[in-house]
């Protein structure tokens, strides 16, 4: 089963579909299931070349930029029991080292969206934002990504901002 924000995916799509024409590329929507986030909602680019993943795919916290957004929400004691756990590399960008997914979470908190440049997918690279409860909980995260050579250092901002004002109307409409 998928697991759903609540009241579920469908008040996030049209913040989504806006985010997607904004940036042109594949946008994706994830639920935490357990120490993981589940697909549960991609919107893909027109280009030819993208980022791929299928509904359903799960994923590690500290590999993606939906993740690391979504422990950079998360209580510290969550993070701690998180990063206790084995940090398995997706590819050779994978920060797997405590101390450094700990320093990336504090410049995701003071900058409000995560950089995650090949770190689940070589050759692609993502920026994400949690989206929080009421109680300013993380309930599932949102992530813009394409190949790195379109998501550049100088769409860093640009894209992030973007992420993180349509994490924020999905936060409003919850």
């Amino acid at each position: 089963m998928i697991p759903a924000l609540p009241p579920g995916r469908d008040t996030a799509l049209p913040f989504l579909n806006e985010l997607q024409l904004r940036t042109t590329e594949t946008v994706h929507l994830c639920a935490p299931d357990g120490d993981e986030l589940v697909l549960i909602e991609r919107l893909d680019t027109a280009h030819p070349l993208r980022a791929f993943l299928p509904l359903g795919q799960r994923i590690p916290l500290h590999a993606s930029a939906t993740g690391l957004a979504f422990l950079a929400a998360s209580s510290a004691e969550y993070v701690n029991d998180y990063l206790a756990g084995d940090l398995q590399p997706r590819t050779s960008h994978t920060i797997t080292d405590p101390d450094t997914v700990r320093r990336t979470l504090e410049a995701i908190r003071a900058r409000g969206y995560s950089i995650n440049d090949q770190g689940l997918s070589s050759g692609i690279t993502a920026i994400g934002a949690a989206i929080l409860d009421a109680r300013e909980q993380p309930v599932g995260s949102i992530s813009v990504s394409g190949p790195t050579s379109r998501i550049t250092p100088e769409k860093f901002e640009t894209y992030g901002t973007a992420v993180y004002e349509s994490a924020r109307k999905i936060h409003a409409t919850l």
